[in-house]
């Protein structure tokens, strides 16, 4: 008898601790969202022309024989409040790229704040590629067509909050869109072709938070 009752209250306390919150071991929720299509993608030439704004592709390359261009990608800016962002990954898709093999390419900060008065064939007086190249965002991108990722969370979080970045440069306007620049390296000579905003693979920038936090 008392074995009996033993067991039925000790099932009364897992049904009770089951009721009121779950197995506390058990992974928290996260909540994944995918920002609006890119405000705009370009390449920026070596001669620091703007080129492919309504392109399906824009391309990054450097090194050896090919023409130096680097990669330019806008978002707006998101609604997910700072305090819960904890992962930020910026999605490219690759079309196509020589050599065959896999190269490194790498995100920065981009310098450019504003974007309206920028048109194809804009000239960029002093252009600096990047806002500051001690903060970065490296992977490795094949040649054939697929999904690149790079996590660009501590990118991200300077940006909103505005700065200061690692070496102190200029601090981004609370007015201005979430911008990175994409750089090949000197190193590796390659070129990798992207899909554009106005494709069907355009970039994301996918925000990761615990779910419901506001």
């Amino acid at each position: 008898m008392r074995l009996l009752r033993y067991l039925v209250l000790s099932s009364l306390v897992v049904v009770s601790a089951s009721a009121c919150g779950g197995n506390p071991d058990a992974p928290e929720k996260k909540s994944r969202t995918a920002s609006s299509r890119p405000l705009t993608t370009f390449a920026v030439t070596e001669d620091d022309r703007v080129e492919s704004f309504t392109r399906k592709r824009w391309s990054v390359s450097s090194g050896g024989s090919f023409a130096t261009s680097t990669g330019i990608v806008a978002f707006a800016r998101s609604s997910t409040a700072l305090h819960c962002v904890e992962q930020v990954l910026l999605r490219l898709h690759v079309e196509s790229g020589e050599p065959r093999e896999d190269v490194t390419l790498s995100v920065y900060p981009s310098s450019i704040f504003r974007l309206k008065a920028l048109r194809p064939g804009h000239v960029f007086k002093g252009y600096q590629e990047v806002l500051d190249d001690a903060i970065k965002a490296d992977a490795s991108v094949a040649s054939e067509p697929a999904w690149v990722e790079f996590d660009v969370t501590e990118i991200y979080r300077l940006w909103v909050k505005g700065g200061p970045f690692p070496s102190g440069g200029p601090r981004v306007p609370s007015s201005a869109p979430v911008i990175f620049t994409i750089k090949g390296s000197e190193d590796q000579p390659s070129t990798r072709t992207f899909s554009s905003h106005t494709s069907n693979t355009s970039p994301e920038l996918l925000i990761e938070s615990p779910k419901g936090c506001a």
